[in-house]
């Protein structure tokens, strides 16, 4: 039997990265907001173990994926003749910021938990779920939650959130191993987290440690940044290490009016209108 699943994507409301660690990793201090914007994944179980993928008109048709990946971590711990075959509609920028793949590998998971055919406990959940992708932890969950660790230490959190987003994309694809590194050459000095009292560090909406970097490495997002203050007053906010930015509203004819100038002002560039979710909405 197959079955529609909505993966949702994520925006990096703040987000505050620390000195590496001794194993390389950057640990993090970020509020994730899930929001409308969507894939689908078609899943059908197949008898042989195996995890089949195919997203029609991408890219990434036809190449291993972290679906693949997911499968292979969960393999072990899960039930006999779990292979799977999966469609994926693609509608999540790739190298975005928004959590696309992450957000497909935890509808997998979830998919596995709903059908009984994943028994784990939720500690061992978000360990193993950690080993296939840093942010794939808060998608088992979703909703608003502040997240802590290299991305595994996920609280929810009631903390109120904007009505309506206005998303922005460049058509450029920012790579996360590059933006890491150019960070770490960019501020040597950065904080270290074992110095930090985590519960003490302040919720900023709108910060995020990669700014400097991404406009550096995307200078039209500098360009967009300057016209939105100068036209609308409104500050582009970076998700993630991007390369998409957000604008707030509280108002949807006001969001409408925004995402319309931008679409006329740069024509070549990425636009969606989304509102925040939680688990609830799927």
């Amino acid at each position: 039997m197959k079955t529609v699943v909505k993966s949702f994507a994520k925006l990096n409301l703040s987000l505050r990265v620390y000195r590496p660690r001794s194993d390389g990793y950057h640990p993090i201090y970020s509020v994730f907001q899930e929001i409308s914007l969507h894939d689908e994944l078609l899943i059908e179980p197949i008898s042989v173990p195996v995890c089949q993928v195919r997203v029609p008109g991408s890219e990434l048709d036809g190449k291993l994926n972290i679906l693949n990946r997911c499968f292979d971590v969960f393999r072990p711990h899960l039930s006999e003749h779990a292979g799977v075959s999966i469609n994926i509609v693609k509608r999540i920028p790739m190298g975005a910021g928004l959590g696309g793949g992450s957000s497909n590998a935890g509808a997998l998971i979830s998919w596995w938990v709903a059908t009984r055919r994943l028994t784990l406990s939720s500690e061992m959940l978000v360990g193993l779920a950690a080993t296939v992708g840093a942010d794939v932890p808060f998608f088992l969950t979703g909703g608003t939650a502040i997240v802590q660790g290299i991305g595994e230490q996920v609280q929810s959190t009631d903390i109120p959130v904007p009505e309506w987003y206005v998303l922005v994309n460049p058509n450029k694809v920012s790579d996360t191993r590059t933006v890491y590194e150019w960070f770490d050459t960019r501020f040597p000095n950065a904080p270290d987290v074992a110095a930090t009292e985590p519960n003490a560090v302040p919720v900023v909406f709108g910060e995020n440690s990669f700014e400097t970097v991404v406009w550096e490495l995307i200078p039209e997002l500098s360009v967009l940044g300057g016209w939105s203050m100068a036209t609308f007053g409104k500050q582009a906010r970076l998700s993630g290490s991007g390369a998409t930015v957000f604008f707030e509203f509280s108002d949807y004819q006001a969001a409408q009016q925004f995402m319309g100038a931008v679409g006329a002002q740069f024509p070549t560039m990425w636009t969606s209108l989304v509102y925040p979710v939680g688990r609830e909405k799927n």
